[in-house]
């Protein structure tokens, strides 16, 4: 139970400055650019398959942190998998950063994954 705690509070700290970016990210590029119109809507709707799974990820962890429940295990799972592939395939340039979220990527997709033993008596 402690480890999924731990793995919880960490993915929800990833998850969360993944969030405050992409809206940091998204609020320049909308007041930079004075869009109005179609442009926006566009711009949002680009926006959305982006921020959803990071959304649903802090969700998720904070669940995962505060209960340990069943689905918050898989979806920050399969979110770490999905994270831990794109490190895998962008190869082109390396990181120091980019190597440890793969590492904790794969090593938070194992730990998540393997059933969990409540004590006995």
């Amino acid at each position: 139970m402690r480890t999924q705690r731990i793995i919880g509070i960490a993915w929800l700290g990833l998850f969360g400055y993944g969030g405050f970016h992409q809206l940091r990210l998204l609020f320049d590029g909308l007041f930079a650019t004075n869009c109005k119109g179609p442009a926006l809507l566009l711009q949002l709707l680009a926006f959305l398959p982006l921020f959803l799974p990071v959304l649903a990820g802090a969700v998720a962890s904070v669940f995962l942190f505060l209960r340990g429940v069943a689905w918050a295990r898989i979806v920050v799972a399969s979110l770490a998998a999905l994270i831990a592939i794109f490190q895998i395939v962008e190869l082109r340039h390396v990181s120091l950063s980019g190597a440890v979220l793969c590492i904790f990527s794969l090593v938070s997709v194992t730990l998540l994954l393997l059933p969990r033993h409540e004590p006995v008596a």
